[in-house]
């Protein structure tokens, strides 16, 4: 039999037009320019019974997400997390871009169509994040040195943001109110999604007097903003529950999403960069820097496997896509934490050998050899040319010139190396003398602020020991962060393999995530407790390898679940086909069709 191709004739006395499909492939599409403004009606879907503008993100929107990904670089690079303070300002500032982001989206998703009204309206976005730039640059919660017109500003941002949103609600609503478009009986839940947008933009507005006033206590007005954040999310995810023609199930959300997370480890992925020229930048590479960036980069493919490995493979019932994608927010910032963390772990364990480095020629010359003046400067001086200080950043060499003033009072001191300075009742850092101490600390700040953390003392705390501490809230959040994200995979890995009935499927899988997350509790809590132990482990270069492992473990527990459970869907799906064996076959007791079509040759 010929095949027949589609547009060819099979007549042999015909001649076939073999260049028919070229002829319109090659044709000129009409350059049409971008309607003013399209109907969103055209985005209803009858077959799905939802509206779905498209089925993938447009380039538009692509672009829409990397003034996202921009201010949380821009957020990241200022705010180092030093303290509990720095730490919940960036957790707050991460939930405000990713709210905004994520109702831009909602909208988006189902009626975003490429016209010059949508571009106008992105440029708007635009602009509010822009505006979220300038809002983080001074952003720290609760800090009374935060200057109040950060809070203003940041209402006025969120007020222009929710008003074009209840704008664009409002057209919607318009539109699907028209006479041709009243059977889909929408008007009502699209006019409280105008509503609901249109009060939080008021009560955003009446928050800008709140912070007016430089000597009232802000905790309450923030917790107003913060607590409005959230009705604001709440409300069209519920009127989209309740009116399911308004729901996501047949649009792209899940894909903004998925791409979302991308941006997000790109932007782990820009710090592990960063972090290479800090820890080998100076004297080049070397066999632990290496192993603990590649520990990085395969901790940043583990989380892409685990996450884009158990993506949805069906459509979900509304209530639970939703609960789905607002599972992102935490997923998303845990992913985050492990990130930037995993880096910080890096420049920790750099740091305290760096700063061993320095200390252990410090501590010879002046415990072994009682050296003074000249000959102990010199000294030092050589363990400070060691680190390199005038080879980093700015701050780094503005270190390095107050390091040198106080070296020369240092040796002014005399006998500061004596026998009798040098008891244990006098030790300090390392055991060297308490009159060191002032010089010492400059030195290891320098260290720290040399690597690109720079901090400032505060409280009459000096920077290396800010800098220690910062080290536990760093060892602090990305324990728990990790704990954060495999309870957040996991979820979103049974809710994406049609839930809870399938998890038995997935034993293996749980009981991996199980363990690693128990592993991780344990790790944690004895950090806190036990300050000997977390000095040395945070001090070690294990803390990277041991990740990797917990994380590799996860991957092939997931990898053995999906092979038993492949296996066991075959084992029944042979099953299946077993009983279709025609019942005169067996009757006969015959095994196959061709030993049956023998026999019955014979007999006749």
């Amino acid at each position: 039999m010929v095949s027949q191709e589609k547009g060819h004739s099979t007549d042999p006395d015909k001649p076939h037009h073999h260049h028919h499909h070229a002829h319109h492939e090659h044709e000129l599409v009409p350059d049409i320019p971008v309607p003013i403004i399209e109907s969103p009606m055209v985005a209803w879907d009858p077959e799905t019974n939802a509206f779905s503008e498209r089925h993938e993100a447009s380039t538009l929107e692509l672009f829409f997400d990397l003034f996202f990904v921009a201010n949380l670089a821009t957020f990241t690079q200022y705010h180092a997390i030093i303290d509990r303070d720095s730490f919940w300002s960036y957790i707050a500032f991460f939930a405000i871009l990713w709210m905004t982001w994520f109702h831009v989206v909602l909208f988006d998703a189902r009626w975003a169509a490429d016209c010059l009204w949508e571009r106008i309206c992105k440029v708007v976005h635009f602009c509010v994040f822009a505006g979220f730039a300038l809002v983080g640059y001074k952003f720290v919660l609760l800090d009374p040195k935060t200057p109040h017109w950060v809070y203003r500003v940041l209402c006025w941002i969120l007020f222009i943001s929710r008003v074009w949103l209840a704008i664009q609600y409002l057209i919607v609503t318009i539109f699907c109110s028209l006479r041709k478009n009243r059977y889909l009986r929408l008007t009502l839940p699209l006019a409280l999604n105008t509503a609901v947008f249109l009060v939080t933009a008021a009560i955003f507005g009446g928050l800008v007097g709140g912070f007016s006033n430089v000597k009232q206590n802000l905790t309450g007005v923030l917790v107003a903003l913060y607590v409005c954040i959230v009705l604001e999310m709440v409300g069209p995810l519920v009127i989209s529950c309740v009116w399911t023609k308004l729901s996501f199930k047949a649009t792209h959300v899940g894909e903004r999403l998925g791409l979302l997370g991308l941006i997000i480890i790109g932007e782990g992925v820009i710090g592990t960069t960063k972090t290479v020229t800090r820890i080998m930048g100076k004297d080049g590479p070397y066999v632990e820097g290496i192993a603990l960036i590649f520990c990085i980069i395969l901790i940043l493919t583990f989380i892409w496997i685990l996450y884009y490995d158990n993506l949805p493979k069906y459509r979900f019932d509304p209530i639970k896509q939703q609960f789905w994608m607002l599972l992102h927010l935490p997923m998303q910032l845990a992913i985050l934490g492990v990130a930037e963390g995993s880096q910080h772990i890096a420049l920790a364990r750099y740091y305290t050998q760096t700063a061993d480095k320095f200390l252990v020629p410090v501590w010879w010359g002046c415990y072994a050899n009682n050296l003074e003046g000249q000959a102990l400067k010199a000294n030092i001086t050589l363990a400070i040319d060691y680190l390199k200080l005038n080879e980093s950043r700015a701050a780094g060499k503005l270190a390095l010139m107050n390091i040198n003033n106080q070296l020369d009072a240092l040796v002014d001191n005399a006998k500061i190396c004596a026998p009798s300075n040098l008891e244990p009742v006098d030790n300090g850092i390392y055991g060297l003398p308490l009159s060191m101490t002032p010089f010492l600390n400059s030195v290891l700040g320098g260290i720290y602020s040399s690597i690109g953390l720079d901090i400032e003392p505060k409280n009459n705390i000096d920077a290396a020991a800010i800098g220690v501490h910062s080290f536990r809230i760093v060892y602090t959040y990305y324990w728990a962060a990790i704990i954060l994200l495999l309870f957040c995979l996991t979820v979103s890995a049974i809710l994406a393999d049609r839930g809870i009935r399938l998890a038995r499927f997935r034993i293996t899988s749980l009981i991996a995530r199980t363990v690693v997350s128990i592993f991780s509790t344990f790790a944690l809590a004895h950090g806190l407790s036990n300050w000997d132990f977390y000095a040395k482990y945070i001090s070690s270069a294990w803390i990277l390898p041991t990740v990797t492992l917990l994380f590799w473990i996860v991957c092939v527990g997931d990898r053995i679940s999906k092979f038993l459970r492949r296996r066991k869907e075959k084992k029944e799906a042979k099953y299946e086909v077993a009983p279709r064996h025609s019942s005169d076959e067996t009757m006969l007791g015959v095994e196959s069709r061709d030993e049956y079509a023998h026999t019955a040759q014979h007999t006749v």
